[in-house]
């Protein structure tokens, strides 16, 4: 499995048909969210216009590419990721305040600017009080219950693709490839959860994070914290992340810090992890 693979932003239904992003899902939700003077960290909509027939969107610069990127040169720094998914849970949480649910959460769709983060890309939006039976979003951050036919809460969606996002930037490594039975990582998981998962992978991580994570990424959406929940939490309550910016554009850039080394076993673990994806467990 390659790790580049996530980036593919693959939407599909039941019935394998692809399911387009909406342009004016996209410009209404923009309106929404960017009203009164939106949201410190989702993507500002500053102007619109038609010429030649097509539709432009006029956003906020963001200089940082996205935060896929930025996990290249391996898994953040526990504060930085720490601070980093503050924002994002605190923009996620706006969304659905404002009856929204994002629906394609991921790395790739989070951009960065003077070390802030900025949620984008809203054309797979959906209300929140009403259940989704698309199948939409790219494949490593869906949540399992998408994949069942029977409808779902997409707010409860979008709090583990959060858990996903979060995992990733604490590890450097998706969760699985999808999260179905047919996915030997995704029945680990279920059968062991992410605590023995993280021991046969030799990775180490800390109690408040494992604690949310193991909370974000239940395979029940019944039991799954809710985002008001994820705010409440010790992890995000102590990161710093959420705090009001008038002028986005106006401090200093920072490179985003990442972790020295992880150990060679984790190493080994997470060559492995991408290059045979149909090994029977995750363990070496």
């Amino acid at each position: 499995m390659d790790v580049e693979a996530a980036r593919n932003h693959e939407i599909v239904r039941g019935d394998h048909r692809h399911v387009d992003e909406d342009i004016e899902v996209e410009m209404h939700v923009n309106r929404v969210l960017s009203a009164k003077g939106g949201h410190p960290h989702i993507v500002r909509l500053r102007d619109e216009f038609i010429q030649d027939g097509f539709d432009h969107l006029i956003f906020d610069y963001c200089s940082g590419g996205d935060l896929f990127e930025a996990l290249d040169q391996g898994p953040f720094k526990t504060s930085v990721a720490q601070r980093y998914f503050g924002q994002i849970a605190h923009a996620i949480a706006y969304m659905h305040t404002k009856g929204i649910a994002h629906r394609d959460l991921s790395l790739e769709n989070v951009l960065l600017h003077n070390d802030q983060c900025y949620v984008c890309d809203f054309g797979l939006a959906a209300s929140v009080s009403c259940r989704s039976h698309d199948i939409v979003g790219k494949p490593y951050y869906i949540a399992p219950e998408t994949l069942d036919g029977r409808g779902y809460d997409p707010s409860k969606a979008d709090v583990w693709s959060l858990g996903v996002m979060l995992f990733m930037m604490l590890t450097g490594v998706p969760l699985c490839t999808s999260a179905t039975l047919n996915d030997r990582r995704f029945v680990y998981l279920k059968c062991h959860g992410l605590r023995g998962l993280l021991l046969s992978w030799h990775i180490d991580m800390g109690p408040e994070e494992l604690d949310l994570l193991e909370h974000m990424l239940c395979v029940d959406p019944s039991r799954r914290f809710r985002v008001d929940q994820v705010l409440t939490h010790a992890f995000v309550n102590g990161g710093g992340g959420f705090e009001r910016i008038d002028n986005p554009h106006s401090t200093k850039t920072e490179p985003p810090q990442h972790k020295a080394s992880v150990t060679s076993k984790a190493l080994a673990v997470m060559l492995r992890f991408f290059k045979h994806p149909n090994v029977d467990v995750p363990v070496l």
